[in-house]
């Protein structure tokens, strides 16, 4: 399972400052006969009490007897003009501190900004289902591999652009792939590996440029072929990749690829019970949460916390006694993780929904989905929250579904809107805006979807 809860941090910083370098002057900011001596601030407002995510505001400062910045930016700002901030997300907050030099005044402006809580399709050239969507430092996201209902496995990558909202072709991997995972490097390529390959003789792993549409084969290839796999990035730019559905079975093995040579090594640590179809969550200190997965002999895989540190796993205490796999997790703003949805190994669904705290590495349950579902996506809410869609509730007697879930910062759930579409094997995907992209899927009957939509 892809794991969102990361995030893209130099966006998060950009869109938390949310400001243009764009001023539109309107007017001097000198001070007036019989002002104060020291700086004054008259006015420091919005042009509306209310936004949604995404939408801009124009600030207005006016002051006497200094200069004016506001900040987060540190950015100068005349007195009478204008500024329009970037896309807005929940809790925008700006500050307009008026100085002369010796004395400053502030005043603070939080902005009450909130989902619309909805839906709506964006052009999507080209069907796809099985794919793994891959969030790029710029804010665009990379479509790699995955089903497009052809005779092959395609091969060509798109690019979603936020700023346009439209998808470009940028190249191919050296063979379409499924089951594969992929993981954005700190030099901007991303790391292919694993899965099946249309094409056998082709690279099991391989680096993508979506700059230029090239792609070369890793200096060596993984230990072994891993389908279900996950891929974590650690803090220091190196690939955690571990379990997978291997020659023999669930893989208990996991091994690290280094970008600086672009090789892999094998860790001598295992997990205590290899797994595929689990999750793998980096935890704000950067160490890594394995939760479930299916397993060779039925039995449940107890969570497992990685240490890049010492390249070790420890074991965690089980937080329930069933097998669950095919389920999310989502790193929440406070650092949590939450999972939910998944199966065992008889196919039974699970609705229950836990909470991870990684201060007393404890879980706790927070209540249900409305419905079970498996093959879903999710995603974090720029609110703290953090909302589901799609997936199979086969279980629930709906089959493949639209339905979409909205977990509150509160733990509370709500449903949201549906989708466009009934869809399974989909992904979802922050975008810089605090918005969601949802990508391809397939349909009831499993056929690839050529349909996207943005939730905001």
């Amino acid at each position: 399972m892809t794991d969102f809860g990361c995030g893209c941090a130099a966006w998060a910083r950009r869109a938390a400052a949310g400001l243009l370098f764009a001023l539109a002057a309107c007017g001097g900011g000198g001070a007036a006969p019989g002002d104060e001596d020291g700086p004054t601030i008259r006015r420091f407002g919005a042009d509306r009490a209310a936004y949604y995510v995404g939408e801009h505001a124009v600030l207005t400062a006016e002051y006497a007897n200094g200069q004016g910045r506001i900040e987060p930016g540190d950015l100068p700002i005349a007195s009478g003009a204008t500024l329009r901030t970037e896309a807005l997300r929940p809790g925008a907050h700006y500050r307009l501190v008026v100085s002369d030099g010796t004395r400053s005044v502030a005043r603070e402006l939080p902005l009450e900004v909130r989902y619309r809580d909805r839906l709506r399709a964006v052009p999507m050239p080209f069907a796809r289902a099985e794919h793994v969507a891959v969030p790029l430092a710029d804010g665009s996201v990379l479509i790699v591999g995955g089903d497009a209902g052809q005779r092959t496995l395609p091969d060509r990558c798109y690019r979603f652009d936020p700023q346009t909202e439209r998808f470009t072709d940028v190249g191919a991997l050296s063979s379409g792939r499924v089951g594969f995972t992929a993981a954005a490097l700190p030099d901007g390529r991303v790391l292919v590996s694993g899965g099946l390959r249309a094409l056998t003789a082709a690279p099991e792993a391989e680096l993508f440029d979506p700059h230029t549409g090239s792609t070369v084969a890793t200096a060596n290839p993984p230990a072994g072929s891993r389908y279900g796999a996950s891929a974590s990035v650690l803090g220091d730019g190196r690939v955690l990749i571990a379990g997978g559905l291997g020659g023999n079975g669930a893989e208990p093995s996991a091994e690290l690829f280094d970008p600086a040579t672009a090789r892999f090594a094998r860790l001598p640590a295992t997990m205590t019970r290899g797994r595929y179809a689990h999750s793998a969550s980096v935890l704000g200190d950067g160490r890594v949460l394995f939760y479930g997965g299916l397993t060779s002999d039925g039995r449940p895989a107890p969570p497992e916390l990685f240490d890049p540190q010492t390249a070790s796993f420890t074991t965690l205490p089980a937080a329930e006694d069933v097998v669950r796999g095919n389920h999310v997790a989502v790193r929440s703003a406070d650092g949590a993780v939450w999972i939910a949805g998944g199966e065992d190994t008889d196919i039974t669904q699970n609705a229950a929904i836990l909470r991870f705290d990684p201060q007393t590495l404890g879980f706790a349950t927070r209540g249900a989905l409305r419905l079970t579902r498996i093959l879903f996506a999710a995603a974090p809410l720029a609110d703290g929250g953090w909302w589901l869609a799609g997936g199979d509730s086969s279980a629930a007697g709906t089959g493949v579904t639209d339905r979409s879930e909205r977990i509150g910062a509160d733990g509370v759930r709500r449903d949201g809107p549906a989708l466009g579409a009934r869809r399974f094997l989909h992904t979802v995907t922050p975008l810089p805006s605090g918005k969601l992209l949802i990508v391809g899927g397939a349909d009831p009957r499993r056929l690839p979807l050529a349909s996207a939509e943005i939730y905001e």
